[in-house]
């Protein structure tokens, strides 16, 4: 049974992250395309994707990554980072060819006010000196993180009117500095708890025949966004698995005091938080990672509900999808499990609507780069899920990646 305190710390975390503004009562979706344009979907009553508009962005060769600000009534788009655009001077090692990442090559952040009808406006936009590769904006609203490379993070400072300025820059550990070694898998992530204490970055370099991961906490200091290290980080060089301290991986979110964490070879932890933004070292997995696979694979899926405690995960392509009840700090209840609309093996990516009521399954077919969606029906307890509508095309629209936001009223 849920607990009092634990109630009351979930409401508290929904304070935080969803603010107290109330919400426009429309859902629109934005996904970026492969020629550097943005398409804007205004999202039925029934789940379906009514293209709005094409974004003013001209076409161009580079397809954009985008970030909704905390407070929901801005879009931040820039260029995806890229090994072999944003990397020069190759280094032999012996047969293998490692790149170094260019460190003061500029990035435009372009920020877009939400507009009515989901209509973006280019509001405007900053270079930094340096390819990113996160933007994670603080659950404070105040400042956006962007990380490098070689610099560590810039801080970003947002005006009333949503613009960014740089405001500096703060030490972090990136797996972005690592090099691109066939066989290498590596990856990186940067995730702030509820309350905006902290931020946990990961590190992550996986060979073929091991890996060495890094999860290091930072303590946010909120008057200038600068971040310093707390406590010592958890590694993966040891041989055990026991718990997320000896099998860190990325920070995907949290749950009130749960936190969900891709580990590397021990699947998906769940870690109880200790109520301030701190994530305690033991942990339980929520289920193995299928062997060979590593755990920040794309195969892996795992998605929370908006506003309850229930989160929708999938360990391999093959797999049903589970639902699973978050039933007191780090603990968690298998209650109902669905099958993928898509028989198909090919990319796929979950996402749930920001009023709760669908959970949109998205695949793209290769080589038409043809996008489709299936939608799910979330009841309004959380513990029932059902497809609501088969796969339809999703007009203009060539990956996976989407970004969903109801807007607050104005």
């Amino acid at each position: 049974m849920l607990t009092l305190r634990f109630l009351v710390a979930f409401l508290t975390s929904l304070l935080i992250l969803y603010g107290t503004d109330e919400a426009s009562g429309e859902t629109f979706a934005y996904t970026p395309r492969s020629d550097g344009k943005i398409t804007t979907y205004r999202v039925t009553a029934s789940g379906a994707f009514e293209p709005v508009r094409a974004d003013p962005i001209p076409p161009g060769n580079r397809p954009l990554a985008l970030v909704l600000s905390a407070d929901k009534r801005f879009l931040y788009a820039y260029p995806e980072f890229d090994r072999g655009k944003d990397g020069h001077n190759t280094e032999e090692i012996g047969d293998e060819k490692r790149i170094k990442v260019v460190a003061s090559k500029p990035t435009p952040i372009t920020v877009f006010s939400i507009g009515e009808g989901g209509v973006l406006r280019r509001l405007s936009i900053l270079a930094v000196p340096a390819p990113l590769g996160q933007l994670v904006p603080h659950p404070g609203g105040r400042f956006v993180y962007g990380l490098t490379a070689t610099r560590g993070a810039f801080i970003l400072r947002v005006a009333r009117n949503g613009t960014l300025t740089l405001a500096g820059g703060t030490p972090v550990e990136s797996g972005m500095g690592l090099g691109d070694i066939p066989g290498e898998r590596d990856a990186w992530g940067l995730t702030f708890s509820p309350n905006g204490d902290y931020l946990y970055a990961f590190r992550g370099d996986g060979f073929v025949d091991h890996a060495e991961n890094y999860l290091r906490r930072y303590k946010v200091n909120r008057a200038s966004g600068r971040l310093m290290p707390d406590g010592k980080p958890w590694d993966s060089r040891s041989e055990k698995t026991v718990s997320v301290a000896l099998d860190p991986g990325m920070v995907r979110f949290f749950v009130s005091n749960t936190a969900f964490v891709k580990g590397f070879a021990g699947g998906i932890w769940v870690c109880r938080g200790d109520g301030t933004g701190r994530i305690l070292s033991q942990g339980s997995r929520l289920t193995l990672v299928p062997k060979g696979q590593a755990a920040y694979g794309n195969d892996q899926l795992l998605m929370r509900h908006p506003k309850l405690p229930f989160v929708v995960y999938r360990g391999s392509e093959t797999d049903p999808y589970s639902l699973w009840r978050v039933t007191a700090p780090g603990k968690v209840s298998k209650i109902a499990a669905f099958a993928s609309a898509f028989p198909e093996r090919s990319p796929v990516a979950i996402y749930t609507d920001p009023s709760g009521r669908f959970l949109y399954e998205i695949q793209v077919l290769y080589p038409a780069r043809q996008a489709r969606v299936a939608v799910f029906a979330w009841d309004k307890t959380g513990t029932r899920i059902a497809l609501a509508m088969p796969p339809q095309t999703i007009p203009n629209a060539d990956s996976t990646d989407f970004v969903f936001v109801a807007p607050p009223v104005k």
